[in-house]
């Protein structure tokens, strides 16, 4: 999975489940402001007003318990 940074919380995410998913900057300004993308390529979680709280639960949903602990 990967996980489109551009919020606050986002960049933890890639240093806590870095076996798993990879955060990147969005390219286009017209898309939410973080994502989670599948390897498929379907987004399976979207916001536009995420808290660091709210994008730890959708990864954890999607990704399982973080390998790492918190920094």
């Amino acid at each position: 999975m990967v996980s489109v940074a551009g919020a606050p919380g986002a960049e933890r995410v890639g240093g806590r489940w870095s076996d798993r998913v990879q955060t990147v900057k969005r390219a286009d300004a017209d898309l939410p402001a973080v994502m989670l993308v599948r390897p498929d390529g379907y987004v399976a979680w979207a916001s536009d007003n995420p808290t660091p709280a709210g994008i730890e639960a959708a990864v954890t949903g999607w990704c399982g318990v973080a390998a790492f602990a918190p920094r």
